[in-house]
């Protein structure tokens, strides 16, 4: 994921050079049996997750502070295989600035999202 497609929405416009997200619980947390002991179908709890994200640098945008609230638009898969962009409301934990030389200069957001937190019941799973 390159350039401004909108995924980090605040602030809007940020070129995004890469955007990792690690859930909050990432393994099944339980399982369903048939009669005769073989599993039928994991339980996975859609419980949030963490983000790491590295843009360029502008200083023509105005960045978010520690603790407030950050925008991802990210795609989701519905039923018919159809992705469509749902927007998460998430608290921005850290934000860095990355310099080295003979390259732009790079931001690093940490943020990290809850379902039903920020009063945004569109977000409980």
């Amino acid at each position: 994921m390159w350039g401004p497609s909108n995924t980090v929405r605040t602030p809007s416009g940020m070129i995004v050079e890469s955007l990792a997200l690690t859930p909050k619980n990432g393994e099944a947390i339980g399982e369903i049996e048939n009669d005769d002991g073989a599993s039928v179908t994991l339980i996975y709890l859609q419980d949030g997750f963490r983000a790491r994200i590295r843009g360029v640098y502008d200083s023509n945008l105005v960045y978010p502070v520690e603790t407030a609230n950050v925008t991802l638009r990210l795609p989701v898969m519905q039923a018919n295989a159809v992705p469509v962009l749902k927007d998460y409301t998430c608290t921005l934990e850290a934000i860095t600035p990355d310099w080295a030389r003979k390259r732009e200069t790079m931001i690093e957001m940490g943020v990290v999202y809850r379902p039903g937190i920020h009063g945004d019941p569109a977000n409980v799973a």
